[in-house]
């Protein structure tokens, strides 16, 4: 939003007493990414660093349209799964209920089962063992913070997904789970070597590749828009 920008723009050019860092997450899900162009500066103030992170889209990072050749940037940085360590720690930081639960080796290696260690879910998981809604009788229950979360995923999609040819790639992944870039191309009408890194950039929030491989980027999605659009089996 504007106000936010007007914020930041104040905190580039307040006075510092200290080294000071400034992360900012999830640049990918800007809309457009290159709107980022006119907020951050050409030079940074003394004292100052700018940590921005986005998911790549295939072997290319968004943050590539954002700064000059010469800007030297780390573009890659693999997050493997929190193990049953990194989330007692969450649990523990978490507090409440979630503060005893960090000591239940049992059940901290149940969250890890059911999460994958996956971040995105485990911060719901967290969020409801915190609250007391999560215990180790009904771990396996779907985080009550998930769906609305969803929802909101669900709206971007939409908004995301606006070519023909948009449908057809996340219909059959729905369909087939996992599709190589060749499939893709074969199936969906109007999708070629030419087009394809566009087409595939206006969705790519929502997939991961691997070895050429295109799937949803979480099961949980997967499985969630698979209901929304009424697939069975």
């Amino acid at each position: 939003s504007r106000r936010l920008e007007m914020e930041f723009q104040q905190l580039l050019s307040g006075q510092r007493h200290s080294p000071t860092v400034i992360v900012l997450d999830a640049v990918d899900e800007l809309e457009p990414v290159i709107d980022m162009r006119g907020v951050l500066p050409p030079k940074l103030p003394p004292g100052m660093v700018i940590i921005l992170s986005a998911r790549t889209q295939g072997d290319r990072s968004p943050l590539q349209d954002l700064w000059p050749h010469e800007v030297k940037m780390a573009l890659h940085i693999r997050l493997p799964g929190l193990d049953e360590s990194a989330i007692a720690d969450l649990l523990r930081q978490a507090g409440g209920p979630a503060l005893y639960a960090a000591a239940d080796a049992a059940f901290v290696a149940r969250l890890q089962q059911v999460s994958r260690g996956d971040p995105f879910y485990l911060r719901f998981l967290v969020e409801d063992v915190a609250s007391g809604l999560l215990t180790r009788e009904n771990v396996d229950r779907t985080p009550s913070g998930l769906e609305p979360y969803l929802d909101l995923q669900l709206e971007m999609l939409e908004r995301s997904a606006h070519r023909p040819q948009h449908v057809e790639i996340l219909g059959f992944l729905l369909d087939e789970r996992m599709l190589s870039r060749d499939d893709l191309m074969h199936m969906v009408s109007g999708l070629n070597w030419l087009n394809f890194g566009s087409v595939l950039r206006e969705i790519h929030r929502f997939l991961l590749v691997y070895d050429n491989q295109y799937i949803f980027c979480h099961d949980r999605f997967r499985e969630y828009f698979r209901a929304k659009a009424g697939f069975r089996g």
